[in-house]
């Protein structure tokens, strides 16, 4: 009887060990990457399954809700390290580039948690600089004003890429009238480019 309860013991030893792993497989969080998103310049194509490693991780990082795009950043790639760049959309809505080491596969990117008001202030900021810039290259007109609803809203906002476009009417020497639509992009850093150009209508 002895090696009956002993089989016994084993049996049920085993019978919880399955059902720990069985339960444990179905509780682990999974994240399926979409290939389509993942792009690599023909030449690092053998690095493609790397891509999809160092999306799926970034998928994995609590602040980060879907992977949008993913590819090799060439900039900060050395021949043999590759850097990879995935852009991701948070649970707000905003988007963030994550960078990812292709060896380690360990994320680069520091994150810190910005709140309501600050991001607003940033945007009245940036807007204030684009507004600055704007007149400053249109200052040999006359009677400029906005058309479009002060302050302005970005029509995109990331972490390093912030758009505004802009309206505004003036006149020329002569007392015409001017139609204008001004377009302020900021990159990292919040590097400022502007460009104006004449618009038909609103």
């Amino acid at each position: 009887m002895q090696w009956l309860q002993e089989k016994s013991k084993k049996f049920v030893k085993s019978f919880f060990l399955t059902a720990y792993l069985i339960v444990g497989l179905c509780l682990r969080p999974v994240y399926a990457v979409d290939e389509k998103r993942l792009w690599l310049p023909t030449k690092y194509n053998v690095l493609f399954l790397d891509l999809k490693e160092a999306a799926r991780v970034v998928e994995a990082l609590e602040h980060c809700k879907t992977v949008l795009r993913g590819t090799i950043d060439i900039d900060q790639s050395r021949e043999d390290h590759p850097i990879y760049r995935i852009l991701c959309r948070k649970h707000d809505g905003r988007s963030y580039n994550e960078m990812v080491d292709g060896l380690t596969f360990k994320p680069l990117t520091s994150h810190k948690e910005i709140n309501v008001e600050e991001i607003e202030a940033r945007k009245l900021h940036l807007w204030s600089l684009c507004e600055e810039a704007v007149k400053s290259k249109v200052k040999l007109i006359k009677d400029m004003e906005w058309v479009t609803e002060l302050p302005v809203k970005p029509k995109v906002y990331e972490e390093a890429k912030v758009h505004f476009v802009a309206n505004f009417d003036a006149k020329d020497g002569y007392g015409a009238p001017l139609r204008y639509r001004a377009f302020c992009s900021f990159g990292p850093e919040d590097a400022l480019s502007v460009r104006i150009s004449p618009r038909k209508s609103d």
